[in-house]
């Protein structure tokens, strides 16, 4: 038996407080070296001396650390000792019984629910195993009723718990295995119904799903024994399904909780019962074109978790679940998750051997561009995921079909290994299909998406072994080989990775360089040195570049060239590649001398951060085993390491005057001024912006290449001398103190915590960190005079000696906080001066600092309370600096312990903590609280009130809630009582929204009549408080009020009490009718209308207060003065919701009708109203009501819209007007409109340069349905307006203007062409094929809504079977257009010469290469409109469609313009040739996207 005397030590000291942590360790220690047979063997007085004060420092522990989680987990094992004892002799249960009383008990499960729910997982994890051996010991201790009574005495108090908390299930969970599941059913009918709601909050969803499971696994052996799901039959397993169907459907139909729900909860109930599936799904079999999306994703989802779990078997064509063409129509489907999903069903299964169906992989050829296109990062990653199942699936099939053909070849069944043969060989093709199109998807010019997918992709190939060229040690682990080949470093291929080092993105040049790093040398391009060479030499042409990202691509590019001459053998003593690694090297040093000699030529002439970059990249990739291995390595290394930092230094030493400068944005140094000629400003842009850009790219980059060789050379001195470190380390600070960039700070810091963690690990240099450390503290009062904001880096000086720390202890951590704590403390003095002395600002920012970095923020917790009272104590400071930063402080504290939602009027959206919690953490924050309350909260009206300093505390209060048998924040209520009254707007709306947290739900309505009885207008301010109090607690409620209602946890209960409506209705004409006030009196309308909206459905059934109807719908109705000149904003704001208020009873209700109100008369009037706010109101309560207007309200209404158009003078109404006219032009059942030219003239020429963007949109939309109305009167005679409007869409169209504009132009294309289909269908006219040639160019626009938009309305016009993907939609409107064109006599050779003019995108190739090869020296590049639009399948579509075109009819139009462009076209290509983009040269002219798109057009045509 362990020592038991050091424990008595501790409990003889211990008396009467809590345990110190390191005696609790102790005593864990001997609890678990001590078995039970040992304790047995002596006495159990040990075991029991321990119990009371182990249990009393549970209950009583405070504050931050692992001291509750230790204690909780000490008591664990108490726990598990004496179940252990009680187990093995029956004596122990008298003693061991007789400590674990009911009130102990009690305790112990009062301290498990307060502490579970925002834990961690260390201690959630030390608390359930508590409550788990809580309750074995119960059992072991107790008679078994005893223990039932106690458990359900638990279960119903647990059940009382708000369901947003976790330890409800995690409790909840354990309690039904010894409860079971009918009893929590019994006690809680609905209570299944209600938790599902609740799975869409990630922190609950698991637990959730972990005791439904429990819950209905209990219910099921309940009702039908032990039996195993397959001994269930179908009438069984149908009841039991019953029990939680309907709610889990409801809970996938919501797309907040479906997640969770198909994670969490279906997988483990199907695998519990696997034929409840098949009962599950049964009601959303049914799928048809009309089927909701929703519905669709849960058939597809719930397939999904039966394929994953092997219930369902669905990778044959004739599964009996879903057919080939249903699921192929989910592949085009616009949903992203739809087509992931049903990706999934494609590829899934449980068998990697088992063999792919051949149609998964035409289904998959066809729909690939649905996956490529799409921009989420999240999309990517999954269809990224699914892709290497595929492969995975290929490969393994593979290999095992080979495997067994040969067994059946040896055998002599020839048939069978042909068969199985046949299906290697349909792998062998899918794979070489699929490298053919991964090729098309990095050419230069595709999309972002494309190619980054692409290299995505290429690389998932290359290392699942699919070449068997390449290297096994590229391979993934338990590598199974592919029984064929297929090449993948074709020339093609690899051309297209080389040219793509020069992309614009640096995630694609990372790409490609790792694919061709792992690439099996020789490979075309790169089989010998001459081949490397030639990339050499253009890679370091773009290092030496300055426009966009030359230098980065550069710098990509030498990556690559060291490896590749690493890669090939040679005798030579220095190896090409540090030959290359030299040459960098001394083009550097050349560049630096450069910098020095001349600046003002060299930020132009001769840029320097590319080669910064490549030698950082280089370095951080050197396997420095492999190049220092003798003396004369370490030489050669040390004079590298020794010119590299000696390059770092001076560009530093060149550029810091222009980086310090208080103002480098705009700053040109003298001796520059003469140098930058306004022409050179003309060639390479601004000349500030210029050296800038140099400066800072040169010292980003400089700083990054000493991070590389602070962290990967050696640690050895005789390379890198710590005296060289500790240089490195002093000019990082100086760039840290004395730069002004601002991204500065963020770039070099990383640098500096490098150096301080090679100093930590260094011998000699250990206290190096340290000693920067109290220079860097002593600079916050001396680098004073240079006051910024935030301080400038000097945060960053602080934290990164702090982050190096290794010292788990954090002793420098905690004297520099006590030290900066001290500064921030000090007492300041206010001064007239603009620059002050202020220490006490930079100590504030620093301490801001240390609760930001990610690597001190478990350390910083500590000082959270101490941190939060000088930030809230320092609000009221009369230096508005120290204000600011204390605001800053507050701001990052509370994001720190709340999350960063914002407080809302929703409090279910905002992160809130239990205040038990909250209190017990910050022990100290609460007595802080109270006293700043009590120190300010007498004079808060007077002039030195201090009144900031209430706001941060009625913030942190608003984050709190009131928990069960806690009492603690009673004692704020008398501050915010105080508050409401207060003559601050902010100050009471701040604290009306704390009051309803505060508040039993039980007691809300009758605190809310007291407080509205407790004030009347004698006392305005005390009055609006009040009313915003009530406000926020009528929202509580009513939110409750519906979640309960959807859980089912209240039926027909009002969310408002009567007795609440009687009182507030009885003020009804003291606060609204006969107030002078308009805030307040706007204040009490709110209340009545949130209550009117929500409960509607109730007042018009006459459940609810008859004075809805008899008083507040009149009053809505009641003239008022119409003088807007006259009123307030707050009076005019009253006026526009007493308005709303008024449409909602109009269109909602009948309650108007006593009242004498004619509908369509006030409503028109509303339209007409002089106030600005009630049009614009009215205006958007029709937009989203249009559907419900009659055929007579839409004609009465469009008319009085049409009258405030012309009538409006300010554009913000009038343009809106506009719009609703339109839209209901559009809804209205009349084919044509009486003055259809009228209107047409009227909006046609409000469109100027001189009108405001939103009236020329809100016209042209109108425009499109009276432009249909009168082509379907008379086309012939309408042709000009028709061209006209088309001109106008056109322009509109246009990928430079602006997401509105180009919505209206589609809006208006979709209404002309929804006005004219039924006509247009029977008689094709050229102005339909170009309406519908526009909505194919929309399908490509740059913004997502627009392409949805014209997605949805295509796959309707086309009767797709779903509404689908733009790029799918492309395809088949523009094959749809083709037909029509052909069917149609006279139009096919019309389309041909518009398909071509879209072909070569309306110029010649000549014109369009002498555009890309135009030259400019631009500081920045030009970014293309839209990055969406594939412009080389874009040509590929219209090609596609004339190359069909050409063989069926003759189209002579068509063929001359052809015939002019491709003569055009071979001057196009000697130019080319002229210029060397056919000498095939990688990074050459073809890396350009324009260059080779250009060509690319030009070798399509010659086909034609």
């Amino acid at each position: 038996m362990s020592d038991y005397s050091s424990v008595e030590q501790i409990l003889a000291k211990s008396k009467g407080t809590p345990f110190a942590e390191d005696d609790l360790n102790v005593i864990r220690k001997y609890l678990v070296a001590t078995k039970a047979p040992q304790i047995l063997e002596l006495s159990l007085k040990p075991l029991a001396d321990i119990f009371e004060p182990l249990l009393f420092s549970t209950l009583n522990c405070e504050g931050l650390g692992d001291y509750r989680t230790l204690s909780a987990d000490t008591l664990s094992v108490w726990a598990q000792r004496a179940v252990q004892c009680c187990s093995a002799d029956e004596s122990s249960i008298k003693v061991i019984g007789s400590l674990l009383t009911n009130e102990s008990a009690e305790q112990l499960f009062t301290f498990v629910c307060d502490f579970w729910t925002d834990s961690g997982a260390a201690l959630g994890n030390a608390l359930k195993e508590l409550f788990i051996k809580l309750i074995s010991l119960l059992a072991k201790v107790r008679s078994r009723e005893n223990l039932i009574s106690l458990l359900h005495k638990w279960t119903v108090r647990i059940l009382q718990f708000p369901k947003n908390q976790r330890v409800l299930y995690f409790t909840l969970e354990i309690l039904i295995k010894h409860v079971g599941g009918g009893f929590v059913r019994q006690q809680a009918p609905s209570f299944s119904s209600q938790i599902f709601l609740y799975m869409g909050t990630n922190a609950l969803a698991n637990p959730i799903g972990k005791t439904l499971n429990t819950y209905f696994s209990s219910l099921l052996i309940e009702s039908f024994g032990n039996k195993k799901a397959s001994q269930l039959t179908d009438s069984e397993v149908r009841e039991w399904t019953k029990l939680w169907a309907n709610d889990a459907r409801l809970a996938l139909i919501n797309t907040k909780t479906r997640e969770h729900v198909q994670t969490y909860f279906l997988p483990q109930i199907f695998k519990k019962v696997p034929q409840s599936l098949k009962v599950f799904v049964e009601p959303f079999m049914n799928v048809k074109s009309d089927t909701p999306e929703d519905e669709i994703s849960l058939l597809v989802g719930c397939l999904k978790i039966g394929q994953e779990s092997n219930i369902l078997d669905l990778s044959k064509e004739d599964n009996n679940v879903i057919t080939s063409d249903f699921l192929e129509s989910l592949f085009h489907h616009k949903s992203p998750s739809l087509r992931i999903n049903a990706l999934s069903l494609a590829i899934t299964s449980h068998q990697v051997s088992k063999p792919v169906a051949p149609y998964v992989f035409e289904i998959f050829k066809r729909s690939l561009d649905n996956f490529f296109v799409e921009s989420d990062p999240g999309f990517r990653n999954q269809f990224y995921g699914f892709t290497r199942q595929l492969v995975f699936r290929i490969r393994g099939s593979s290999y095992a079909m080979a495997r067994e053909a040969k067994k059946n070849r040896e055998r002599g069944n020839d048939q069978v290994a042909e068969g199985l043969e046949k299906n290697i060989e349909i792998n062998r093709e899918f794979c070489s299909w699929l490298v053919n199109y991964l090729e098309e998807s990095i050419r230069p010019g595709s999309p972002y998406q494309y190619i980054f997918t692409g290299i995505l992709l290429i690389t998932l190939l290359v290392q699942s072994g699919l070449d068997e060229n390449v290297s096994s040690k590229y391979y993934e682990k338990q590598h199974i080989p592919f029984p064929f080949h297929v090449s993948i470093y074709n020339s093609n291929i690899v051309r297209l990775l080389i040219d793509n080092i020069a992309n614009n993105y640096e995630d694609i040049r990372f790409g490609v360089v790792k694919i061709l790093k792992m690439a099996p040398l020789p490979i075309p391009y790169a089989s010998s040195y001459d081949d490397i060479e030639a990339i050499s030499n253009n890679v370091l042409e773009l290092i030496s570049g300055m426009r966009g990202r030359e230098g980065d691509a550069g710098a990509r590019g030498a990556e690559l060239v060291f490896q590749l001459y690493g890669a090939f053998p040679s005798n030579d003593k220095v190896g090409k590649d540090i030959e290359f690694f030299e040459k960098l090297l001394s083009n550097l040093e050349q560049h630096v001398q450069y910098a020095k000699d001349d600046l003002s030529v060299a930020v132009r002439e001769h840029p320097i951060h590319g080669y910064y970059s490549a030698l950082r990249f280089i370095i951080e990739n050197i396997s420095f085993k492999t190049f220092i291995k003798t003396d004369e390595d370490i030489k050669r290394w040390k004079g590298y390491v020794e010119r590299l930092t000696a390059a770092i230094f001076g560009i530093w030493n060149t550029v810091e005057a222009i980086l310090c400068h208080e103002s480098p944005e705009g700053n040109m140094p003298e001796e520059l001024e003469t140098s930058f000629q306004p022409s050179l400003e003309a060639k390479y842009g601004p000349a500030t912006q210029v050296i800038l850009s140099y400066s800072w790219r040169a010292v980003k980059e400089s700083t990054s290449l000493l991070n590389a060789l602070l962290d990967k050379i050696p640690n050895n001195t005789e390379i890198f001398p710590n005296s060289l470190v500790i240089d490195s380390g002093e000019v990082i600070l100086l760039q840290l103190a004395g730069v002004h960039h601002r991204g500065a700070f963020s770039s070099v810091y990383p640098t500096f915590i490098s150096c301080c963690k090679r100093c930590n690990r260094t011998k000699g240099l250990e206290q190096q960190p340290g000693q920067w450390l109290h220079e860097n503290l002593a600079l916050i009062k001396t680098k004073a005079q240079y006051i910024t904001r935030r301080s400038g880096g000097l945060p960053y000086l602080i934290t990164a000696v702090l982050a190096a720390e290794k010292d788990e202890k954090r002793p420098l951590l905690n004297s520099t906080f006590n030290t900066l704590y001290e500064i921030a403390k000090s007492p300041a003095l206010s001064s007239a001066e603009e620059k002050m002395d202020l220490p006490q600002v930079h100590a504030f920012n620093c301490i801001k600092a240390l609760f930001i970095e990610t690597e001190l923020s478990s350390f910083s917790s500590y000082f959270v309370d101490r941190a939060l009272e000088l930030a809230i104590m320092s609000f009221s400071h009369p230096i508005w600096a120290i204000r600011n930063c204390a605001v800053m402080l507050f701001t990052a504290l509370q994001n720190r312990l709340f999350g960063t939602a914002k407080v809302s009027s929703s409090r279910h959206i905002v992160r809130t903590i239990p205040a038990k919690l909250f209190f017990s953490k910050y022990k100290t924050l609460r007595q802080v609280l109270l006293n700043i309350q009590d120190e300010y909260l007498k004079n808060l009206e007077s002039e030195n009130s201090h009144v900031e300093t209430v706001f941060p505390v009625l913030s942190l209060l608003a984050r709190l809630e009131a928990t069960d048998a806690y009492d603690g924040l009673n004692d704020f209520k008398p501050l915010i009582s105080v508050c409401l009254k207060s003559k601050i707007w902010k100050i009471r709306e701040m604290a009306a929204r704390v009051y309803p947290p505060l508040l039993n739900e039980q007691d809300i309505f009758e605190f809310s009549t007291s407080l509205l009885n407790s004030f009347d207008k004698s006392n305005q301010n005390g009055l609006h408080g009040a009313l915003l109090a009530i406000l926020n607690i009528v929202n509580k409620a009513q939110e409750r009020h519906t979640e309960n209602k959807i859980t089912g946890e209240v039926q027909d209960e009002a969310a408002i009490p009567v007795e609440f409506l009687n009182s507030l209705f009885s003020k009804f004409d003291d606060i609204l009718v006969n107030n002078k006030c308009a805030e307040t009196a706007r204040a009490y309308f709110r209340i009545l209308v949130t209550i009117f909206e929500y409960n509607l459905e109730a007042i018009k059934a006459g459940q609810l207060v008859d004075e809805f109807k008899t008083v507040f719908v009149p009053y809505c109705f009641a003239d008022r003065p119409r003088n807007s000149s006259s009123l307030n904003a707050v009076e005019r704001s009253l006026q526009s919701e007493l308005a709303h208020a008024a449409l909602i009873i109009l269109f909602e209700t009948e309650l108007y009708a006593d009242s004498g109100v004619q509908k369509l008369e006030f409503v028109n009037s509303l339209i007409l109203h002089p106030d600005y706010e009630v049009q614009q109101m009215v205006i958007e309560f029709l937009d989203a009501n249009l559907l419900k207007l009659s055929i007579e309200e839409a004609s009465s209404i469009s008319a009085a819209c049409w009258k405030l158009f012309t009538i409006a003078d300010w554009d913000q109404v009038k343009g809106p007007a506009a719009t609703i006219f339109s839209k209901i032009q559009n809804i209205s059942s009349s084919a044509t409109t009486s003055g259809a030219e009228t209107y047409w003239d009227t909006l046609y020429s409000s469109i100027s340069e001189q009108a405001t963007e939103e009236i020329n949109e809100s016209c042209l939309e109108a425009l499109g349905n009276f432009t249909g109305q009168l082509y379907i009167k008379d086309s012939a005679a309408n042709s000009e307006n028709t061209a006209k409007w088309l001109k106008l869409v056109k322009e509109f169209s246009h990928e430079n203007l602006a997401f509105p504009s180009r919505q209206a132009a589609l809006n208006s294309l979709l209404s002309f062409i929804d006005t004219i289909k039924s006509v247009a269908v029977t008689t094709v006219t050229q102005t339909y094929l170009d309406a519908l040639l526009q909505l194919h160019f929309f399908l490509s626009d740059d913004d997502e809504d627009i392409r949805e938009t014209a997605s949805d309305y295509t796959s309707e016009l086309l009767s797709l079977t779903f509404s689908s993907t733009s790029v799918y939609c492309e395809r088949r409107l523009l094959a749809h257009i083709a037909k029509l064109a052909l069917n149609t006599t006279g139009l096919a050779d019309y389309f041909a010469v518009q398909a071509f003019e879209r072909f070569a995108n309306y110029s010649t190739s000549s014109a369009q290469l002498k555009a890309a090869l135009t030259e400019d020296d631009l500081l920045f590049s030009f970014e293309k409109q839209n990055l969406y639009r594939d412009e080389l399948r874009y040509a590929r579509q219209f090609f596609d469609i004339l190359k069909n075109m050409e063989s069926r009819v003759e189209l002579p139009e068509y063929k001359s313009r052809l015939s002019a462009w491709i003569k055009d076209a071979e001057m196009t290509e000697d130019l080319a040739k002229k210029l060397g983009a056919d000498k095939d040269e990688v990074l050459g002219l073809l890396k350009d996207s324009e260059v080779y798109l250009a060509l690319y057009r030009v070798k399509l045509a010659e086909q034609l």
